[in-house]
């Protein structure tokens, strides 16, 4: 039994048609043997699934002879847009950078916005790059795209100025690198954990580490847009999206700022998961080892402005 001083929405995820087709038959349960009363399910107003990963990923290719991406899109067609679908990750090494051929950053381009798009129909996506040839051929993917050299935060900052306060209306903004995976229903609880606890920062977890995990940081914030106009999301006061850092502390400055003014809140089931080269999902390459000469100098430039506008000392 639950009590609780106020109403609060449970949600909860319908797992046979993945967990329990894996612990009674090993996944291996052909698509259309099952399909027909998922789709029921959904019509009698099941609202989220789970519907694939774990052992559904390798039964259907070596005892079933089909493909279990296949299967997830038509599983999506069966149960409509309005459903949310969740699987069981099995960490994707798919991070490709600058040093990679053209063909490679574009595939990691397609994954990623492939990922958005499955997971919400409600999100634009802008691709900031600094490479003009590979901005063009990204034109495909996200719905704007532009050619910016610089660093990270001078590049987000380009983008909020240029592209989204100019030409959209989004109430939220989210900061990601192409290195990451956008799981099932992250938007859905991300925006559910905003409206409930009027948050205009909300903590993603993107499965890595202790302090994002546990709800204490984040990597890859939703910030209310009103908030950035009117406030501003870093020190730098009202319209600031993001001081601009070489690389590093540019999340930190947001989420802390945000702490300060009481309007954070983590959103742990808004799983948007980071394939860094730390978690052995990808590479360290040349340009995650740039990234890293620059960690000393924003370190002491975020202890600086931590000192100034919060009084605390972190040396």
């Amino acid at each position: 039994m639950i009590i609780a001083k106020s109403p609060k929405t449970i949600r909860v995820m319908f797992t046979p048609f993945r967990d329990g087709l894996q612990s009674s038959f090993g996944g291996k349960v052909r698509l259309n043997d099952f399909l027909p009363a998922m789709k029921r399910s959904a019509e009698l107003g099941i609202r989220h699934f789970e519907f694939g990963g774990g052992a559904r990923y390798q039964a259907p290719y070596f005892y079933l002879g089909e493909d279990p991406f296949e299967d997830m899109k038509a599983i999506r067609e069966a149960v409509g847009p309005d459903v949310d679908l969740q699987i069981l990750t099995r960490s994707v090494s798919g991070v490709t950078l600058t040093t990679q051929s053209i063909e490679g950053l574009n595939l990691q381009a397609k994954l990623m916005a492939e990922s958005l798009r499955a997971t919400t129909g409600l999100a634009r996506l802008w691709f900031v790059v600094d490479d003009a040839d590979h901005a063009r051929q990204l034109s495909g993917y996200g719905d704007e795209f532009v050619y910016k050299p610089g660093g990270f935060a001078e590049k987000i900052n380009y983008a909020w100025d240029v592209l989204v306060r100019e030409d959209s209306d989004a109430p939220f903004v989210m900061l990601v690198g192409d290195d990451v995976l956008f799981h099932p229903a992250w938007w859905h609880h991300g925006q559910q954990v905003a409206d409930m606890y009027e948050a205009n920062v909300v903590g993603t977890n993107d499965l890595v580490t202790a302090r994002t995990m546990t709800g204490k940081h984040t990597p890859h914030p939703i910030i209310r847009r009103s908030y950035i106009e009117y406030e501003g999301a870093s020190w730098d006061g009202p319209g600031s999206l993001c001081h601009e850092y070489q690389h590093y502390f540019v999340d930190d400055e947001i989420v802390t700022k945000a702490k300060q003014l009481g309007v954070w809140q983590p959103a742990l089931g808004a799983i948007v998961e980071h394939m860094h080269w730390l978690t052995g999902k990808s590479d360290k390459d040349e340009v995650y080892e740039r990234n890293d000469t620059m960690f000393e100098k924003d370190r002491r430039t975020f202890v600086k402005r931590l000192k100034a506008n919060t009084g605390v000392d972190a040396g």
